[in-house]
């Protein structure tokens, strides 16, 4: 299967499906991170409502070095509550990503992997990426939408 133009396994990463992750999120049994990295337009329009996201504009990944670097753009760039969540990311028992093809196919370079990448140089362990992305999400609660 494919997301966002590359193989999902090209990330190595452990996948969650769209309705595990909604279930999980509802039972409010885990703590969970999640970043949306897709232009700040597109999340403002609509993104996974959960109080835990952080929205990371993929363009801020193309200049970005390391974990450091990443550590200190972010910083500055996101509004203090989300860098307090970004710098506790220890704390969250998991922790995921995603985007949609709209966003992945409008850039360059593969975000996706290289925020997987710095997020390795911190050594964290609890990454998911959201099988499908944004787009399946989208699917998946307008098909199950219980109000």
């Amino acid at each position: 299967m494919y997301v966002n133009g590359h193989e999902e396994d090209d990330l190595d990463l452990p996948l969650i499906d769209s309705k595990d992750l909604f279930g999980e999120l509802k039972t409010d049994d885990t703590f969970w991170l999640m970043f949306d990295l897709r232009k700040k337009e597109s999340f403002k329009i609509n993104h996974i409502a959960y109080e835990n996201i952080i929205n990371i504009d993929p363009e801020l990944l193309n200049d970005i070095e390391d974990f450091q670097n990443l550590f200190d753009v972010l910083q500055t760039v996101l509004h203090n509550d989300d860098f307090v969540k970004f710098k506790n990311l220890r704390k969250f028992e998991k922790v995921v990503i995603y985007t949609d093809n709209k966003n992945f196919l409008s850039f360059e370079f593969d975000y996706l992997v290289k925020f997987k990448n710095l997020l390795d140089e911190d050594n964290l362990q609890n990454l998911e990426l959201l099988k499908g992305g944004f787009d399946s999400w989208l699917k998946f609660i307008s098909k199950n939408d219980s109000g």
